[in-house]
């Protein structure tokens, strides 16, 4: 799937993580998009996970908010840039205050 025009930040998408090396994220799983680069073909995203380890790098994201079977986990210190090629499908669109706790987090953990 090649829809990099339609992309939008908050979504949430399925995404196919391999090949991945030590502690990455792996296989197909939900990711949330952040800013894309169009230009070059690839999206920024935070993978999500179910389990939740109780780490300050991870927020929660509700069944309620994202569509997703089970609530989850963003795993902000494990932003990638892929390929969009690498998209499967849409599934749903995090709120507004979910964005931005996922922002707040991504700011310390790159220390900007």
């Amino acid at each position: 799937m090649n829809r990099a025009s339609n992309f939008r930040i908050g979504e949430v998408i399925l995404v196919g993580l391999n090949p991945t090396k030590g502690h990455e994220q792996h296989g197909i799983r939900p990711g949330l998009i952040l800013p894309w680069l169009q230009q070059f073909g690839l999206i920024i995203i935070v993978p999500l996970t179910t389990v939740d380890k109780g780490w300050w790098t991870q927020i929660r994201i509700t069944t309620r908010e994202s569509q997703l079977r089970e609530d989850s986990f963003a795993l902000c210190h494990q932003i990638r840039a892929l390929s969009v090629e690498r998209v499967h499908h849409t599934i749903g669109q995090i709120n507004s205050l979910t964005l931005g706790k996922v922002k707040t987090v991504l700011s310390q953990v790159l220390k900007l």
